[in-house]
């Protein structure tokens, strides 16, 4: 089965090479057919099977600092924090 955004990406490329293209309704029903698409899962990269989980609290954690001028000169600096909570290990299932 190919995706919704996959007969897309193909309406897309066909549209940009050709000019024109099938709607995506008609490129549904011609790879629905038997043996159009070759699925290929071995494509998958490698890293996606590996979880990254922190260890520690607020281990996963990022900073952004935005420098910025105010209306009367002054220079400030405006800090966004992002953290992203996990459950530890030992607490899981």
């Amino acid at each position: 089965m190919v995706s919704t955004r996959a007969r897309r990406r193909i309406h897309w490329h066909l549209e940009r090479r050709h000019g024109s293209a099938p709607s995506v309704s008609t490129l549904s029903v011609c790879v629905a057919s038997p043996g159009c698409v070759v699925l290929q899962p071995n494509k998958r990269p490698k890293s996606s099977y590996v979880r990254f989980e922190a260890s520690l609290p607020n281990e996963c954690s990022q900073s952004d600092f935005t420098h910025y001028q105010l209306a009367g000169g002054v220079d400030v600096e405006i800090l966004a924090r992002m953290t992203v909570r996990t459950v530890p290990k030992s607490a899981r299932a």
